[in-house]
């Protein structure tokens, strides 16, 4: 505190006390290069006690591999000061008491204090943003700062960003292809060659403040920032710009006596406030303003009235800052005007006035929503991913159990079982398409009435339930409600009775695209499916559609071998037929020999008998028997001649028949003339008794009559 009473007196309380609770390192440097006064955040930074830097050269905070080129920058800044940030795309480093160096950003300004000039060094660690930006990268279009791309050679711009798009109104396509010319960008005209100049001797430029035109021709203060680098072999500029309009509006109306005080609050690369004890804005940072997106000039404001949504724990910590503690919150969460929830860390501290009075509180804030979202998307995506990950292990378990069925009914079974236990159902069914009648047909199901299972067994293509909608779209349906769903209207009344609200149908793909079939689950209550369940669902069917053909081909071949297993059986039953029936020809040839052989035996008796008597009728003087005796030779030819008709035919034998032909006779004359022709070859002895009974005209085949009869007698 002595080297603060040295520095300051009691006109500059207010800005002692900045410097010391600022959460940003100052340095207060001599012209020779030595510190007067490093704050309390500055020493904890390099790790000094307090005082312990006082006197010491500004170089034993300078890395040995920069000392030279940063300590020069030092030297030249006294030589023409002016404020200016030495490095803002942070490639500074700066030395801790250990020896260990670490990133920082460094501004310079000169601050008059107390009839001294003095060189203000505003230090802050960047290591969580060197860390954060070397995880997460500096991607162009996410970029909070305004920053364009063009070409070097043409000067057209070849990107912008949507922060310079929403600073000037334009939109990318405004933007693309135009160069700064074009557009009226620079107020000055004069602006744009010094800019490039100064580029193409330093290779880059830093905060060059400068009017610039947005395009509706308003004036727009921006801090521009610039410099070389090869883009795809392509030489570019890449140029940052910063709106400082409310800055310098700021800047002309501060007063003399508070300039040194809106230096360093305005200038500071972190978000601050400074209030009255009546929570009255005295003066903001930028960063302030762009962090809670306030619009205008909010100096004089109360503070409840420009955030209204205050939560009544902040302002508790208010009054408790005003009685005169020092508070602060690496981690809290607040609600912006637009609803969204921002995180921040936060500090607050007293300030005091000249009377040694407290004069209100200085709050310092970072907003850190981005780090904050950015780790909490990291621990999701890393869930998603291991939740994705046994998701596809479990569906590939699924599918290799059921390719392990060995018959169609087990795997449509499996199916069935997968799929209600995916969606965590109880009533499930799986179709398949009849081609031949343009049918879903139900092959399996699950947990469904009969009922249910009777109206749905078979329906036609055109129909409106769900699974027939899936198969013509050839793709998944789900239905959350069905008393919502328009078109499950005439199926409300089955619906109801078996039991359920909710349904998804998804088709089950075969080789050439076109679904083979559907496979089904039926929900108790409206239900809301997950999409990454049905993701998994469809890859499922792709398994079960290909387990269905692979049964197919096997029926196929199962089929083809059955058929010719029947067509070998009835080859051989014919073969065999054929056989027999040889056989029966063969025997009905040895049958007829035997037959002909038989019953030509009779006949001929009777020709040879007639012959014998003609012969003897001859010689004999009378001769009246003569013609009976021929006409019984004729009649036995006759008989001969109808007997080998009758056998001698391989067609009728063949086929095993003798046509009949049926006629009306007198049959008891016909036994007459029949016993006359028998008479002759009868035995010595032999009679035969004949009566006739019943009618004496009768209808059937004479000969076969007669042949019977002959054959009957003349085995007797």
């Amino acid at each position: 505190m002595k080297l603060y009473d040295k520095i300051f007196t009691q006109r500059d309380e207010a800005l002692k006390l900045l410097i010391e609770h600022i959460t940003i390192g100052i340095i207060l440097a001599d012209t020779s290069g030595r510190i007067a006064l490093a704050n309390p955040h500055c020493q904890k930074i390099f790790g000094y006690a307090t005082d312990e830097l006082a006197g010491q050269p500004i170089n034993v905070l300078i890395p040995d591999f920069y000392r030279s080129r940063q300590y020069a920058d030092i030297q030249a800044y006294f030589t023409l000061p002016h404020a200016r940030q030495m490095a803002a795309e942070a490639s500074l480093f700066g030395q801790r008491k250990t020896g260990k160096t670490f990133p920082v950003e460094i501004s310079l300004n000169m601050l008059p204090v107390n009839e001294q000039v003095f060189a203000a060094v505003f230090i802050r660690d960047i290591t969580d943003e060197k860390t954060s930006i070397d995880k997460f990268s500096k991607i162009f279009y996410e970029s909070p700062v305004a920053i364009i791309l063009s070409d070097v050679e043409t000067g057209k711009i070849l990107e912008a960003n949507g922060q310079f798009c929403e600073m000037c109104g334009y939109s990318p396509q405004e933007l693309i292809g135009y160069t700064s010319t074009e557009l009226d960008f620079f107020l000055n005209a004069e602006d744009r060659p010094a800019l490039i100049d100064k580029l193409n001797k330093n290779g880059k430029v830093r905060n060059i403040e400068l009017p610039i035109r947005d395009k509706y021709k308003r004036v727009i203060w921006a801090s521009l920032s610039a410099e070389r680098l090869m883009v795809a072999g392509r030489e570019c500029m890449l140029t940052t710009c910063r709106d400082i309009s409310d800055f310098k509006t700021i800047k002309e109306k501060l007063e003399a006596d508070e300039q040194r005080i809106r230096v360093l609050v305005e200038h500071t690369p972190a978000a601050v406030a400074m209030l009255d004890t009546g929570m009255n804005y005295i003066v903001v940072s930028n960063r302030w303003m762009k962090d809670y997106d306030l619009p205008g000039n909010i100096t004089g404001r109360n503070h409840y009235e420009v955030f209204p949504a205050m939560p009544a724990e902040w302002k508790h910590f208010y009054q408790r800052c005003l009685a005169g503690e020092t508070l602060h919150s690496d981690e809290d969460s607040f609600i912006t005007k637009d609803g969204v929830v921002e995180w921040l860390k936060w500090e607050l501290c007293p300030w005091y006035s000249r009377d040694h009075n407290i004069g209100g509180l200085i709050i310092f804030s970072e907003v850190i929503t981005k780090e904050k979202k950015y780790i909490e998307a990291l621990k999701e995506s890393e869930m998603k991913l291991s939740a994705e990950a046994t998701a596809l292990a479990q569906l590939n378990e699924a599918g290799i159990t059921l390719w392990q069925q060995q018959t169609l009914e087990g795997g449509l079974q499996q199916m069935l079982a997968y799929s209600t236990q995916l969606f965590g159902a109880t009533m499930g069914h799986v179709q398949l398409v009849n081609p031949e009648k343009d049918t879903l047909a139900i092959v399996a199901s699950k947990g469904c009435a009969s009922e249910f299972l009777q109206y749905f067994a078979e329906i036609g293509l055109n129909d409106l339930s769900v699974c027939s909608r899936a198969l013509k779209y050839q793709r998944q349906i789900c239905v959350e409600d069905i008393e919502k769903d328009e078109a499950f209207v005439q199926h409300l009344d089955i619906a109801r009775k078996s039991g359920f609200r909710a349904v998804q149908s998804t088709p089950l793909p075969g080789k050439d695209g076109i679904a083979i079939g559907i496979i089904s689950t039926h929900f108790k209550n409206p239900y809301s499916f997950n999409p990454l369940d049905l993701k998994k669902m469809e890859l499922y069917a792709q398994k079960a559609a290909g387990f269905l053909e692979h049964f197919k081909t096997l029926g196929d071949l199962k089929a083809i071998n059955i058929q010719l297993e029947n067509k070998v059986q009835e080859r051989t039953k014919d073969l065999i037929l054929l056989l027999e029936r040889e056989k029966e020809i063969n025997e009905l040839k040895s049958r007829f020999v035997s037959i002909a052989s038989h019953e030509f035996r009779t006949p001929l008796s009777i020709i040879l008998s007639s012959a014998d008597l003609i012969e003897a009728f001859e010689k004999t003087p009378g001769r009246v028997n003569v013609q009976k005796h021929v006409l019984r030779i004729k009649s036995s030819v006759k008989n001969l001649t109808n007997i080998l008709e009758s056998f001698l035919s391989l067609e009728k034998l063949e086929q095993g028949r003798v046509e009949v032909i049926k006629k009306n006779f007198d049959f008891k004359q016909f036994s007459f003339d029949l016993l006359d022709e028998i008479a002759a070859v009868l035995k010595k002895g032999q009679v035969i008794n004949y009566r006739h009974y019943g009618q004496e005209i009768v209808l059937q085949d004479k000969q076969i009559i007669k042949d019977i009869l002959i054959n009957l007698l003349s085995n007797a």
